[in-house]
């Protein structure tokens, strides 16, 4: 991992900024000097849910060391409660992102 970090610090964060599941803005630009996951799932999707527990895992064993996840839901604008159940049942407070929907 540290190498990987070493080669992306002189890249630009992407602006990527959506709404979670508050309505609050959550911005990737705000995690900027941490080291984050960007988690594109949907809820819909078994291998992505089958890999939530270990993103979850993850998060929690090193959310202390400047490590965060940012979720972006595939959802799509039609599936908002499938959305915030998946979100529940991970059972962490992760950072998550509005519906992008599949396109």
């Amino acid at each position: 991992m540290l190498n990987i970090a070493r080669s992306c610090n002189s890249q630009v964060d992407p602006k990527l900024a959506q709404s979670d599941t508050s309505g609050r803005t959550v911005s990737l630009r705000s995690f900027r000097g941490n080291y984050v996951l960007v988690d594109f799932w949907a809820s819909w999707c078994a291998p992505c849910r089958a890999e939530n527990p270990n993103v979850v895992q993850n998060f929690r064993r090193y959310k202390d060391k400047n490590f965060t996840v940012l979720g972006v839901s595939l959802n799509g604008l039609n599936a908002k409660e499938a959305w915030l159940k998946a979100i529940q049942a991970l059972s962490c407070s992760l950072n998550t992102a509005k519906l992008f929907g599949w396109a």
